[in-house]
């Protein structure tokens, strides 16, 4: 059996085509890499290369310098946590706020910077609030970056221009 479908311009963040495709039922399409969207980078990785682990302040630098608002949703580290906190209070904190932890780029860079090690990471950059289960569905739109960092496996960055 197999799924014809054609994709049309439905709002900002969606694709415009006049192809059809056909496809397997069952079969997992990421429509964006297929219609080639210029617009959304997307990079992805190990942890470990080697003997070396990726910090968060290495995979920051693949992010260009910006002024958006960043919102912290999943963070397990070791290290100095902002604000006076210590690293326990600061990740269940992050846990708790269901539209993430609020912090600026300049503030996210000094953060990675007092990290001993990260695990789990994952952070949105928006120009509005969405919640959590919003960015875990993937079910949002209007962000310029998402960084995950997948239990100190697999990392991956996806830039919105």
């Amino acid at each position: 059996m197999r799924l014809k479908f054609s994709v049309f311009l439905v709002g900002k963040n969606t694709w415009k085509t006049d192809r059809t495709f056909v496809f397997k039922v069952g079969t997992s399409v990421d429509v964006g890499a297929i219609i080639g969207d210029a617009r959304m980078k997307k990079m992805q990785g190990n942890m470990w290369i080697n003997e070396h682990k990726y910090e968060l302040k290495e995979l920051l630098r693949k992010v260009p310098e910006n002024n958006w608002n960043w919102y912290i949703y999943e963070f397990n580290g070791v290290g100095t946590a902002p604000n006076n906190l210590d690293m326990p209070s600061f990740e269940e904190m992050v846990l708790s706020l269901d539209t993430g932890y609020l912090i600026s780029w300049s503030d996210l860079k000094e953060l990675a910077y007092s990290l001993d090690d990260i695990d789990t990471f994952l952070a949105v950059a928006s120009s509005g609030v969405n919640s959590y289960d919003k960015i875990r569905s993937h079910d949002f739109v209007d962000f310029f970056c998402k960084i995950d960092l997948f239990d100190s496996s697999s990392w991956e960055i996806i830039i919105n221009n």
